[in-house]
């Protein structure tokens, strides 16, 4: 039996039939291919929509983005996710003030407040309310830079104080 490889034809992803068949049989290349979505934008090489399958590029479609603008506090962000399906209010409020949440993320304070990266997030699949949140300081740790803490202790400050500070400025730039 021979393996089926024309529904890249057929989807208009390659534009050579023969070609592409040749190439998969002359590369062995079918046996590396990996099931899934792809995603291919108009047409592409055989060797192009070949690569492709056998790395398993698989597309994974957005299910929510939520945008996090600089400034906001908890509970904008909160209010944003409970609007977008992620979680409760009460899940969500609960989560930013979690003590052993806060320590597994590395919180050095009793709110999540400051401690939210402000970007549009994007994800595959839906979200839990821990999972949104964890995210969204995840990023925070890695756009902070690698010197900070030791910056705001050579002025006097706990990071906790200079984020407070930071959201308070931000805070206030907003109203302006």
């Amino acid at each position: 039996l021979k393996p089926e490889i024309s529904p890249p034809v057929e989807l208009g992803v390659v534009d050579s039939a023969p070609f592409f068949q040749a190439w998969v049989r002359l590369t062995g290349a079918y046996g590396r291919y990996q099931a899934g979505l792809y995603r291919f934008e108009g047409t592409v090489s055989p060797a192009a929509g070949s690569d492709k399958m056998s790395r398993g590029d698989i597309w994974k479609p957005v299910v929510l983005q939520v945008v996090v603008p600089e400034g906001w506090t908890v509970k904008s962000l909160v209010e944003r996710l409970v609007a977008n399906g992620v979680g409760s209010k009460a899940e969500l409020t609960r989560l930013t003030r979690d003590t052993e949440f806060l320590r597994n993320l590395e919180v050095p304070s009793k709110s999540l407040e400051g401690y939210t990266f402000p970007a549009t997030y994007s994800f595959h699949a839906m979200p839990t309310a821990a999972d949104a949140l964890s995210t969204m300081v995840k990023t925070f740790w890695q756009n902070l830079p690698t010197d900070y803490e030791e910056r705001v202790k050579a002025v006097g400050l706990t990071l906790a104080e200079a984020v407070t500070f930071a959201s308070l400025i931000e805070a206030e730039t907003a109203i302006l």
